[in-house]
């Protein structure tokens, strides 16, 4: 598992990985990833969304200050 380096880099690769998957599936790929490749995208996602919940709650924090 890596470790990143800022709380955006989440996101991003996340944004990056998804993008792979559906270039894949749009040039026909009937499988474009294994099921622990599937299981490793979901992770990044969650972890990226997580990332995204922490910063909207920090804005809306500092917007009531």
């Amino acid at each position: 598992e890596s470790i990143m380096r800022y709380p955006v880099d989440y996101v991003r690769y996340a944004a990056r990985e998804v993008r792979k998957v559906e270039s894949r599936l749009r040039v026909g790929e009937d499988s474009p990833l294994s099921r622990d490749q599937l299981a490793e995208l979901l992770k990044a996602i969650w972890k990226a969304l997580d990332e995204v919940g922490d910063a909207v709650e920090g804005l809306q924090r500092s917007g009531r200050d």
